[in-house]
């Protein structure tokens, strides 16, 4: 799957049980919300009543899967679903750059970091890796693996996981649930994940 047929199948779903009607942008932030821990509570902080009411609802068929995930987010860097192959004009270069410099402005958060501090510690054995240790330095690796640990589905969110890292080392496996667990039982920061997925899915 490439990232063009991926954001075709987003916007067409969105099309089908949205009843506005979404720009691409738009559709990706639904699609990502909807894979998301408590995405009823995501969708009515970032959309109006009406289109979270639709998402809500129609969330297992809205959300992102985990093949989307990787053909959108997990291909050669500066790949981009929404232009031609071969043809990068200079708006698109603009918004690729626009959409970087988001991420890291986030990485100066104090709950980016502090999230990302989390993940690090769980997934410590993982990141000692070569390949891992250099995903995992980018601002866009560690957006993706945040992404990764907020999905609501256990297998989801260990698949993405691995289509952003690579193999994940076992020892770190337990790690990575408990992590999940204590998000569950905290709760997340609705906004600061709603700003996550806003960017992540501009980047696109």
């Amino acid at each position: 799957m490439t990232a063009a047929n991926a954001l075709a199948l987003v916007r067409e779903r969105t099309r089908r049980h949205i009843s506005v009607v979404m720009n691409d942008v738009d559709a990706l932030g639904i699609a990502l919300a909807c894979a998301t821990m408590e995405c009823g509570s995501l969708l009515e902080l970032s959309h109006d009543r009406l289109v979270a009411t639709d998402a809500e609802r129609n969330a297992n068929r809205l959300k992102l899967t985990c093949d989307e995930f990787r053909a959108l987010f997990c291909g050669a860097p500066g790949t981009s679903a929404t232009t031609t192959p071969g043809i990068v004009t200079r708006r698109d270069l603009a918004a690729l750059q626009a959409a970087a410099e988001a991420l890291k402005v986030q990485d100066e958060l104090p709950e980016t970091q502090e999230m990302h501090a989390s993940i690090a510690s769980a997934l410590q054995t993982t990141l000692a890796e070569p390949a891992q240790k250099a995903a995992w330095q980018t601002p866009r690796g560690r957006r993706l693996v945040m992404l990764s640990v907020l999905r609501e589905d256990d297998a989801d969110a260990l698949t993405c996981l691995r289509h952003v890292l690579g193999e994940v080392v076992g020892s770190d496996l337990r790690r990575w649930e408990d992590q999940r667990e204590a998000l569950r039982d905290s709760g997340l920061d609705l906004m600061h994940v709603s700003e996550t997925l806003a960017a992540v899915a501009a980047s696109v």
